[in-house]
């Protein structure tokens, strides 16, 4: 099986779709965030994503088989996608993204069962139960082991910060001077709910209104 030069070919496209289709899904607003597409707006870029896949893998393989062909639906989805992952990229316009999106998803999804039935077909007369397991199963272990190789060996280059730990009497007090010495106006304030009612950040509260900082407060940790 490994000598059929068709059958690697298919193996080396799942490997790379299922990394494509993977990266997008868990670092989608991620990748939105930063040209100010909002959460919830990614959200719904999501849900397109998937929605227009799921109509993808149905209406792809159906003309696929109405045609008797499998590498030209390949080829056009890899075409196409090639723009579409670019616009996921640069562009900052929500309702242009979720056009790429529903674009993308529909061909991404779209062109998987042909994928695996292209790599049936090729695999031959290997059974499929064989060849379809080498593709879904095996190449995406692989996958991840790939991607927990290089997000380690990425984690050494990063300029990670170290937290500062500010502790001792009074460090709350002394907490709005520091704030404000590094122009950090509008502070999240995390804690859980029996020490918010306790009272016990009440002067810190206190301190940062006196220096006009405005924050917020999540106390169900």
């Amino acid at each position: 099986m490994f000598k059929n030069k068709a059958y690697l070919s298919v193996l080396i496209v799942c490997f790379i779709s299922i990394g494509i289709f993977n990266t997008i899904l868990t670092l989608l607003e991620m990748i939105l965030l930063p040209r100010g597409i909002t959460s919830f707006e990614s959200g719904i870029v999501g849900a397109i994503f998937v929605v227009a896949g799921v109509l993808g893998a149905v209406i792809l393989p159906i003309l696929s088989d109405h045609v008797g062909k499998r590498i030209p639906f390949l080829v056009m989805s890899i075409i196409l996608l090639i723009p579409a992952y670019l616009g996921f990229t640069f562009v900052a316009n929500f309702v242009i993204i979720a056009i790429i999106a529903g674009i993308a998803g529909f061909f991404i999804m779209g062109v998987a069962p042909i994928l695996f039935q292209h790599g049936s077909e090729v695999a031959y007369p290997v059974k499929e139960g064989t060849s379809l397991g080498m593709r879904g199963v095996v190449m995406y272990r692989i996958y991840c082991r790939v991607v927990q190789f290089i997000f380690r060996m990425v984690s050494y280059l990063l300029p990670w910060r170290k937290p500062e730990l500010i502790e001792g009497e009074g460090c709350l007090e002394n907490l709005a001077p520091l704030l404000i010495e590094r122009g950090w106006k509008h502070p999240l304030i995390v804690t859980g709910p029996h020490i918010y009612a306790s009272g016990m950040l009440g002067p810190f509260e206190k301190s940062l209104s006196q220096n006009d900082i405005h924050f917020e407060v999540y106390s169900s940790t």
